[in-house]
């Protein structure tokens, strides 16, 4: 079962805090790369992951958050449906190359909004 926790994978500091202070009601763990989030998933206590889709990570693996996505749904299953591309890009730029990777657009603008999308996806 998943856990209570929402992982943002961002190699910009500043939006992983910004993301935080969004969130009131649940812990918020931050990576700024894959393999710092890699390490933080091992915990179990994660249930809700954005990752940035152009992470800084260069010249590893995890600079694509859609790779980066794919090995953490290949790791913890549990996540599945969990696990977001966290993108300035529009949503419908990843249809071909992230089929079924649902997509959260930023900035977030509606706040309110996303609090609540975050409580429902952790079971609040």
């Amino acid at each position: 079962m998943p856990g209570r926790k929402l992982l943002i994978i961002d190699d910009n500091e500043p939006v992983c805090r910004a993301v935080g202070r969004i969130i009131k009601t649940h812990e918020v763990i931050t990576a700024l790369t894959g393999e710092v989030a890699l390490e933080a998933l091992t915990s179990g206590d994660v249930g809700m992951v954005l990752v940035d889709n152009e992470l800084g990570d260069y010249p590893t693996r995890w600079s694509s958050g859609i790779a980066l996505s794919m090995e953490i749904l290949a790791r913890y299953p549990q996540l599945d449906g969990r696990v977001y591309l966290f993108t300035g890009r529009l949503a419908s730029s990843f249809a071909e190359s992230a089929p079924g990777l649902p997509v959260v657009e930023k900035p977030i603008l509606d706040t309110a909004k996303f609090r609540a999308f975050v409580a429902d996806t952790l079971g609040d």
